[in-house]
């Protein structure tokens, strides 16, 4: 998922440079496509600095919790109640960012007419 990622991430990097220049930068288009390549980006990073490895952490203690073979302690129940709450707000933090950027990204067009 990381490599898909930065792929897609430095492909559109690769098209926003084609386009970049600082008459466009300023249009309704570059403004609406900078903010979506901004929102693109966000959604990327926290994926991977924050999502990922909250993720990887939840699995490792679920993966301890099972191998016991009975239910967890208290301090791994709260732990594991803490990392699900912290994936399922970074989720819909994620969600949204990708939302914005693709509203915004597949609207630039219409940024051009303003």
């Amino acid at each position: 998922m990381t490599v898909s990622g930065a792929i897609v991430v430095l492909t559109g990097l690769r098209l926003y440079s084609i386009l970049l220049s600082g008459d466009w930068i300023v249009t309704p288009q570059g403004i609406v496509l900078s903010l979506g390549a901004i929102a693109g980006i966000g959604a990327f990073v926290t994926g991977v600095w924050v999502q990922k490895p909250t993720a990887e952490k939840l699995g490792a203690l679920a993966g301890q919790v099972a191998a016991a073979g009975k239910p967890p302690t208290s301090d791994q129940a709260a732990e594991l109640e803490r990392l699900r709450t912290r994936l399922a707000k970074v989720a819909k933090v994620t969600a949204w960012h990708l939302i914005v950027a693709a509203v915004l990204m597949a609207s630039h067009r219409m940024a051009a007419l303003m």
